[in-house]
């Protein structure tokens, strides 16, 4: 049934009946698994025919199969052909997602989700080696369909778990570190109150299924110039002039025009070890010089790494809506952005950064396992829905990412926030 599963479209709604009524546990949000192999039908009507005539008392279950849990077609095995039957595995999870009663019949929505756990084996050539691997060991008839290993880590573990066993203990470390705001973490926020920070952010803030976005640019999605100016300082502190909060002023005017000095604050220990140094000390660092940073670059940069990064950021993810409140496509944002030269800056500073790690790659022959970085990031009440597991996402903001998973779970698993993101950068291209 998994192999037969690969096969089937996305998105097809399957039927099943079961004679009698639901439990009292049946409601709405709960899920139920059911043991046996689960046989439905593409055809409602089949459906009905077994949920028996209009005097007995049956459920009807409508399957919403996902991208990532389609049930297997046997239609073409079947001894009988016009059920046109879509079978699920054992142990498949039913989550109930609506309930209409009409007469002595129910109707009910349900989402599947295939179980995970079965017997793997110890030989999987990776840990992220799967039953649908297209590429197998030996001679090009070996069964991929692998027995796995009962040695996983958790219930929920899989062949396709991204997590290792250390990334694993690192996770759990820095959950009880936050729960008790451990002082490991630098940062002296407290408190079960999720605030947004440059590592961590509202799921809402993530538009999901418009690749078309990331694709146009920013230019196209802002809808002003990204042109650098020749004096980008003097047009930088313009912006600031005119249209930076009380909060953002002050931080402007330490930046540009004050010496470095250790402060202890809510976001962190600033510029520690750094004290005496002015913007210039930074614009003549190493990496500035091989990445190519004008003295613009270095003091938008150096902007967005402290709290004006919310002026600079939340523009970017107010979205132009509809009288309903539905979101105007093509997406654009709600109103022109108060800083498009500092955004302009930090967008080309981050690209020509790019090149400090290239200058390593190079300098170490090029290549190599080093390419790969895992990076982590924090998110906010995120329910992973159908558009984002098919298209994935596009973040409309400047991304902040730690490669420390300590850091990104202590900022996210702040009161109501409940996802993390591991990403995988397959090399520094695709990296800022």
């Amino acid at each position: 049934l998994l192999k037969l599963s690969v096969l089937s479209p996305p998105n097809k709604r399957v039927y099943r009946a079961i004679k009698g009524v639901l439990d009292d546990g049946a409601v709405v949000g709960s899920t139920h698994i059911d043991p046996a192999v689960l046989g439905c039908s593409s055809d409602p009507n089949v459906a009905a025919l077994y949920s028996g005539n209009a005097s007995v008392q049956a459920v009807i279950l409508c399957f919403e199969t996902t991208f990532s849990c389609r049930a297997g077609c046997i239609g073409n095995l079947s001894q009988i052909v016009e059920e046109s039957e879509w079978t699920f595995p054992p142990f498949t999870a039913l989550e109930l997602l609506d309930i209409e009663q009409y007469g002595k019949k129910t109707l009910v929505r349900v989402r599947p989700t295939l179980s995970v756990m079965r017997h793997y084996t110890t030989d999987l050539r990776y840990p992220w080696s799967s039953p649908q691997d297209p590429l197998s060991e030996g001679s090009a008839d070996t069964d991929v369909m692998r027995h796995y290993t009962t040695d996983l880590r958790y219930p929920w573990s899989s062949p396709q778990d991204p997590l290792t066993w250390e990334e694993y203990d690192l996770l759990e470390k820095a959950l009880e570190e936050s729960s008790s705001s451990s002082p490991s973490i630098n940062t002296t926020t407290s408190g079960n109150t999720f605030r947004e920070t440059k590592f961590s952010s509202y799921a809402s803030d993530l538009v999901t299924g418009v690749p078309k976005i990331a694709a146009l640019g920013l230019e196209a999605y802002m809808k002003q110039s990204m042109a650098l100016p020749k004096d980008g300082v003097s047009a930088i502190e313009k912006e600031f002039k005119k249209y930076g909060t009380e909060t953002d002023k002050k931080w402007f005017k330490y930046i540009m025009y004050e010496p470095a000095s250790r402060l202890e604050n809510e976001w962190g220990v600033r510029d520690d070890g750094r004290d005496g140094v002015h913007l210039n000390w930074f614009h003549q660092h190493k990496n500035a010089k091989i990445a190519g940073l004008t003295l613009a670059h270095v003091l938008a940069l150096r902007l967005y790494t402290c709290p004006v990064f919310l002026s600079l950021n939340n523009p970017l993810r107010k979205f132009l809506r509809d009288e309903s409140g539905k979101l105007v496509q093509p997406l654009s944002m709600a109103k022109k952005h108060d800083f498009p030269v500092t955004i302009a800056f930090i967008d080309d500073g981050i690209r020509k950064l790019r090149a400090v790690e290239a200058e390593k790659l190079s300098k170490n022959g090029g290549g190599g396992e080093s390419d790969e970085l895992i990076l982590w990031r924090g998110m906010k009440n995120m329910k992973v829905s159908e558009d984002f597991v098919r298209c994935g996402g596009v973040e409309m903001a400047p991304m902040s990412t730690s490669v420390s998973i300590q850091i990104a779970s202590h900022y996210a698993m702040k009161g109501d926030a409940n996802m993390i993101f591991r990403i995988v950068s397959k090399n520094f291209m695709d990296r800022g």
